[in-house]
């Protein structure tokens, strides 16, 4: 499992613009990436967002980078971003 953290700010008065643009980006990963965990929040400050994403394998990463859904989404974000996205790898604590 692959999992990824995603944290951006946005200009102020794009909210809601940004929440329309998760919510299609949301859909289209429902429809085409069954195996693929991707839940999308504000922070206390409405213009943070933060991505959780877990990713079955490498080739499901690859294909969702590679997705038209993914390059419109990420062309439209960068459009409205104050603080670009910021990826982090995320690795589980065993006991």
């Amino acid at each position: 499992m692959i999992k990824k953290l995603v944290k951006y700010k946005v200009k102020k008065g794009s909210e809601e613009i940004v929440v329309q643009s998760i919510q299609r980006l949301l859909n289209a990963i429902l429809i085409n990436e069954p195996g693929t965990k991707y839940e999308a929040f504000k922070s206390g400050d409405e213009r943070e967002f933060i991505h959780i994403i877990n990713f079955s394998d490498h080739q499901a990463e690859l294909r969702h980078k590679e997705a038209e859904y993914t390059r419109e989404f990420v062309e439209e974000i960068y459009l409205y971003c104050e603080i670009t996205p910021q990826f982090v790898d995320l690795y589980s604590i065993k006991t």
